[in-house]
């Protein structure tokens, strides 16, 4: 992905939706979040709680594509984090899908007792 989107439902069911290029392409969800937070701080003003958010990674290519680095070195971060997401897809191949999560969703969701609900993260953050 070249640029993520992220869509905001308020409180008040207003619906604001913004857009932003990232600095270099990635298939990595941790920098495709990142990249979201912040264009989500940067825009989004606390009239209303939000009540929803979806994040989307737009203009994609194929991973063949070849890709013009930078000189101060943000694509070594890069390669390192898509390493990392490679990884983790490849552990839960091989040992299933609960064998490896993130902490931050080990947490108290606030999902209700009693109901049947799944949450599910994008690309190697599902559970």
């Amino acid at each position: 992905a070249k640029g993520v989107e992220v869509m905001i439902r308020d409180s008040s069911l207003a619906f604001f939706q913004f857009q932003a290029v990232l600095p270099l392409a990635t298939a990595s969800p941790l920098l495709l979040a990142e990249g979201a937070y912040a264009l989500f701080q940067e825009r989004y003003h606390w009239t209303f709680p939000v009540r929803a958010a979806t994040i989307r990674a737009i203009s994609l290519q194929p991973a063949s594509d070849s890709l013009q680095t930078d000189l101060l070195g943000e694509y070594k971060r890069k390669e390192k984090q898509e390493k990392i997401a490679r990884t983790i897809v490849s552990l839960r191949k091989r040992y299933g899908r609960g064998s490896l999560t993130y902490a931050a969703l080990l947490g108290d969701l606030k999902i209700p007792k009693g109901r049947n609900l799944d949450v599910v993260m994008p690309g190697p953050m599902q559970r």
